[in-house]
């Protein structure tokens, strides 16, 4: 009876007057961004848009920082290395954009059609194998691939001869990136005002917050270190294993699962599959040797490389992974696939230290730079 009576008490308090005005209040509040919503997105993406030089450029700076105080301590101004290497860096861009660009895309057409042999070469294999007629089902999947990829290859010559025209239509992208770079070279130079700055925003908030963001700089930065030493191992891994079974695009595809690493499990298992697609017209050995070696190579850069480059605390699960990754994808597009996993090391450092948990583990490291 006491648990009857405590249960209705219960009730009576949940719905009274006061309670059902918030719950009034909080459904208008949804109904009114839901009817909104439009509104709330554009002027989203106008800030964002707005902001995403100056984004770009701190996190070029910040990228970069602990580089050139690597060279302060060595004697070298920042006066001095600065300049010089976002001189190299410029430099590095105009050449991956004058020459590395037009020969990824004379690449890209031989790899198309080393795809399209190798759909011609399944279909020879399918009917010769089978006593019967091959289903019209399955003619209908093989040619819509042929003339998908005949189509796309179509468009590739036509991408050389018209880059002029896509230079002139970037523009924006242009003039974006060289803000971006402006900004990130008056950040480097200012960098020690600007952590300064955050220091004591931090503190005058409370404590905590500044123990909250020189944890995240720690994550992240243990994140990035481990994501370049990663992106030089596969390349090496990759590179070597199609260059030794005797495939004609083994650099692309090196540096195709050398990038995707930045796109964990979706983007490693997009380059696989297109590697093993385009060795289908190599000899049946090559090929059961690369399948043997993409399936060993994934096991050990999963289970044992990874684990001892990446430090313990910037370890994700695969669930929260794929998750950040679709999170980001739909809310910022390829950006948002990008800084998915930052983002998510962030929140998760954030919910650590403010829900006490960090204390539980042992706390984090207090920054004493």
């Amino acid at each position: 009876m006491n648990i009857a009576e405590k249960i209705r008490t219960k009730l009576k308090e949940d719905l009274s007057m006061q309670g059902l005005v918030k719950l009034a209040l909080l459904l208008v509040i949804v109904l009114l961004f839901q009817a909104t919503a439009g509104i709330w997105t554009g002027l989203f993406n106008k800030i964002f848009s707005i902001l995403k030089p100056f984004i770009a450029g701190f996190v070029i700076a910040y990228v970069l920082r602990r580089f050139f105080s690597r060279l302060e301590e060595h004697g070298i101004s920042r006066r001095i290395s600065i300049p010089v290497v976002y001189l190299i860096i410029i430099l590095l861009l105009i050449w991956l954009l004058s020459s590395l660009v037009p020969m990824v895309l004379s690449k890209a057409s031989a790899l198309i059609e080393s795809m399209i042999n190798s759909i011609n070469w399944v279909r020879e294999q399918i009917s010769m194998q089978s006593s019967s007629s091959i289903p019209s089902w399955v003619l209908a999947i093989i040619n819509s691939g042929v003339e998908t990829l005949s189509d796309f290859r179509s468009l590739i010559p036509g991408l050389t001869g018209s880059i002029p025209d896509v230079v002139n239509a970037a523009v924006g992208a242009i003039t974006t990136t060289i803000i971006s770079i402006v900004v990130s070279i008056f950040m480097s130079l200012e960098w020690d005002m600007v952590r300064a700055f955050v220091v004591k925003t931090s503190l005058r908030i409370s404590p905590r917050c500044y123990k909250t963001v020189f944890a995240i700089d720690e994550e992240i930065g243990e994140y990035l270190k481990s994501m370049l030493t990663l992106m030089m191992i596969r390349f090496v891994e990759y590179s070597l294993l199609y260059f030794l079974v005797g495939h004609p695009d083994w650099l692309i595809l090196g540096l195709l699962t050398a990038i995707s690493i930045f796109i964990p499990y979706i983007g490693p298992i997009a380059v696989n599959t297109i590697g093993i697609l385009t060795a289908l017209t190599l000899s049946m050995t090559q090929i059961l040797i690369l399948l043997a070696a993409i399936a060993i190579l994934s096991q050990v850069d999963e289970y044992m490389i990874a684990p001892l480059v990446h430090a313990r605390r910037t370890h994700i699960s695969p669930l929260w992974t794929l998750f950040s990754i679709f999170a980001g994808g739909n809310l910022l597009g390829v950006w948002g696939i990008v800084l998915a996993i930052p983002v998510f090391l962030a929140l998760r450092t954030v919910y650590r230290i403010w829900s006490g948990s960090e204390e539980e583990e042992g706390g984090a490291k207090e920054d004493t730079k």
